[in-house]
């Protein structure tokens, strides 16, 4: 769904600039680029969540 509404602000990106409206083009890149940025910071969470886990999940098992 986040995908989605990148998507939709890189293309409206696109298609101001087709219009000639730059600065609704740049803030709509903008927009899509931060949540480009957001999601990248939440996968990186889950997977340092999952590598900690699974350090621990081994330390059960050796115990």
């Amino acid at each position: 769904m986040l995908l989605t509404h990148v998507t939709d602000a890189l293309g409206t990106g696109e298609e101001c600039l087709g219009e000639g409206s730059a600065d609704e083009a740049i803030l709509a890149v903008e927009i899509g680029e931060y949540f480009i940025e957001l999601v990248e910071g939440m996968l990186s969470k889950c997977e340092e969540s999952i590598v900690a886990h699974e350090k621990l999940l081994e330390s059960y098992a050796a115990a």
